[in-house]
């Protein structure tokens, strides 16, 4: 007959045993949510690294320039405001100016907004460093000014001039990337009802100005 001793063994025994069924595939479960979290916490920070890049080329983007004044809509709205309010000149003008920031800021807004989503999808982080990189250095504002002078008298452009933009091109194809997002994005920022939103929302804020100061038209 066993003693208590043994009856009590056995039982301990038995129970170190039923541990051992259940300890082993909870280990691997605790293994596979630590795996899971550091995983998941290196591809946060990933996110969040590729996120600060993206808004350090927003910040680095130049602006397009769109003059007001060359509209021939304005040109009009202006003459008419000049001959209704004879002697408020410089009023019309200080509201058509803030229009026409107003409008160059959302538009801008707009376009970086769909661009940096298109870059999102299709540039590495690499391409996008460069980009930075090149934007911040002193090769963009050279770049830049030859592409203004190869526009306006492109007959007065050095060969050197050429040779080296074309050599920036070259070296830089991120650049190349980036012109066909500008274009492509261009397209969907610039369609009819985006453009009419923008336009909508700075001409009412301009219509109330001229209100607010006693400009009829």
């Amino acid at each position: 007959m066993p003693t208590a001793h043994a009856a009590l063994g056995a039982v301990t025994e038995r129970g170190a045993r039923g541990t051992e069924v259940w300890e082993a595939p909870l280990r691997t479960l605790l293994t596979a949510i630590f795996l899971a979290a550091a995983l998941w916490t290196e591809a946060f920070a990933q996110t969040a690294d590729r996120e600060a890049l993206l808004e350090r080329l927003a910040t680095v983007l130049p602006e397009s320039e769109a003059p007001l004044d060359s509209s021939p809509r304005y040109v009009t709205l202006r003459a008419e405001l000049l001959r209704d309010n004879p002697g408020r000149a410089a009023d019309i003008d200080s509201v058509f100016a803030r229009m026409g920031t107003c409008l160059q800021t959302e538009s801008h807004a707009l376009t970086i907004r769909f661009l940096l989503e298109a870059v999102d999808h299709h540039l590495t982080d690499a391409e996008i460093s460069g980009l930075v990189t090149f934007y911040e250095g002193p090769d963009y504002p050279r770049l830049a000014a030859f592409v203004d002078s190869s526009r306006s008298s492109p007959d007065l452009t050095s060969a050197e001039e050429r040779a080296w933009a074309e050599q920036q091109l070259r070296a830089r194809p991120e650049l190349v990337k980036l012109s066909q997002l500008v274009v492509h994005t261009g397209r969907i920022s610039g369609s009819p009802s985006r453009a009419a939103a923008v336009i909508r929302q700075c001409g009412d804020a301009a219509i109330d100005e001229l209100r607010a100061a006693g400009l009829s038209n």
